[in-house]
């Protein structure tokens, strides 16, 4: 199945009924849900627009995850994928997905085709409720990161993010007890939290595309 297949197919099934909380919450780490109740915030949840950008790369569809650079805040140095917080200025969640990709990777926001949109997810930490969208460029050229923001991009093959032996269990390190969180194995990272319940959505739509065409 070719790019231009596979794109107008997952824009289709993307305006189907969506996998949703049901399938975010399978790569949830414990005690989620739970942790805004312990720690209640006074201020409504502020807004986040992210993007999976999907491009072809060596004859197969990739998309990117960028590592953040180490700052005082709780996603420092995390795997996420390309995106932050809503500007006044965006016209819309969608504008603020496409702005923060061209100011993160360099991507041409004019470049990126819009796919459609994934169940949006609250993060309970950061009191953030964060908006998922798809795009897709036919070109790949490579990214120019952003340095202040980005440490740098993590490219990953969608068929190998499908393959059982990449999801698995980190242990980390919280306020020091440590705990056992799903995660996705991808080249000496993990990716953990709101980033892989986003990934295991999409994964879940993407793998309903594939099956449709076999």
């Amino acid at each position: 199945m070719n790019f231009s297949n596979q794109i107008s197919l997952l824009k289709k099934e993307l305006k189907k009924d969506l996998p949703g909380k049901l399938f975010q919450d399978k790569m949830a780490p414990p005690g989620r849900e739970s942790r805004y109740l312990i720690k209640p915030y006074s201020q409504p949840p502020q807004k986040a627009g992210i993007l999976i950008l999907l491009f072809p790369f060596r004859d197969e569809l990739h998309t990117v995850f960028i590592k953040r650079t180490e700052k005082n805040g709780p996603h420092s140095g995390q795997i996420s994928f390309p995106g932050g917080k809503a500007d006044h200025l965006d016209r819309n969640l969608e504008h603020t997905a496409l702005r923060e990709t061209t100011e993160e990777l360099g991507v041409s926001s004019s470049s990126i085709k819009l796919l459609g949109a994934l169940t949006p997810l609250y993060i309970p930490v950061s009191n953030y409720d964060v908006f998922p969208f798809i795009g897709f460029i036919n070109n790949f050229s490579g990214f120019s990161i952003q340095t202040t923001e980005v440490q740098y991009a993590i490219m990953a093959n969608i068929q190998e993010l499908q393959m059982p032996d990449t999801a698995g269990i980190l242990e980390i390190n919280q306020n020091n007890y440590c705990i056992k969180v799903p995660c996705y194995k991808i080249k000496d990272s993990n990716i953990w939290g709101a980033t892989a319940m986003i990934l295991f959505e999409f994964l879940e739509i993407y793998g309903r595309l594939v099956n449709s065409v076999k």
